[in-house]
C-alpha cells in the first residue's frame, strides 16, 4: 500500500466519523427518552475518540512523507536487521 492510498483510506473514515457525528450531535437536539440520548451521546463520544485516533495516524502518514524521515526509519531497520543478523550467526557458532 502506498502512502498515497494509506492516507485516502485514513481520510476517507476521518470524513465518515465526522459526518456521522454531525448527524447524531443534531439528533441529540430533538427531542427523544433518557436512554435513547445517552445512547446517542455514547455513541458521538466513541466517534470522537475514533476520529482523534484516525487524525493522529494521518499526522503521522504526513510526516512519513518526509524524505528525511523515511531516510532515517529505513536507515534504522536496516541497522536493527543487521544486528539480528549477528546475533543470529552468534546463536550458531556457539
Amino acid at each position: 500500500m502506498s502512502w498515497l492510498d494509506a492516507s485516502t483510506v485514513i481520510e476517507n473514515e476521518a470524513g465518515r466519523r465526522r459526518i456521522r457525528i454531525d448527524e447524531l450531535t443534531a439528533a441529540l437536539a430533538e427531542p427523544m427518552a433518557a436512554i435513547e440520548h445517552e445512547n446517542v451521546a455514547s455513541i458521538v463520544r466513541r466517534l470522537r475518540r475514533e476520529l482523534a485516533a484516525f487524525e493522529v495516524v494521518s499526522r503521522l502518514i504526513e510526516r512519513m512523507r518526509d524524505p528525511y524521515i523515511a531516510d532515517r526509519l529505513r536507515e534504522l531497520a536496516e541497522a536493527e536487521a543487521r544486528e539480528a543478523d549477528v546475533a543470529a550467526d552468534q546463536v550458531q557458532g556457539e
